[in-house]
């Protein structure tokens, strides 16, 4: 049987069977992960391996508290806040704004093929 991660449903439609998962976008070891837990086996067939990283992760702040003239009082590590943050919003925030090409840019078909 063959079947595409978008008609995936349940698990449970491959209780006790062998399954072979191919791919490695997240949706493909989402569903290995899945039916790894009623599957007698599974086994997942990538192109190369994926860097696996977890879906949230702590950010630790210190509080720094400064006294009446400006000082940080203390560095302690009780003064520190955790945060758990998404991993997308950890990684993909953009300290700069992204350059945008001038509106009166006109790219013609031979300024492409000159600049490529």
């Amino acid at each position: 049987q063959i079947s595409h991660s978008s008609t995936y449903q349940s698990n449970q439609l491959f209780k006790d069977k062998s399954v072979a998962i191919v791919g490695a976008s997240f949706s493909a070891l989402e569903i290995a992960a899945d039916v790894s837990k009623s599957a007698a086996r599974v086994v997942s067939i990538l192109p190369s391996v994926p860097w696996v990283l977890p879906r949230w992760v702590p950010i630790i702040e210190l509080l720094r508290n400064k006294d009446e003239e400006g000082n940080i009082a203390s560095k302690n590590n009780e003064d520190a806040t955790v945060t758990i943050l998404p991993i997308d919003l950890v990684l993909y925030q953009r300290t700069k704004a992204y350059p945008q090409i001038p509106e009166t840019t006109f790219l013609d078909p031979e300024s492409c093929r000159t600049r490529h």
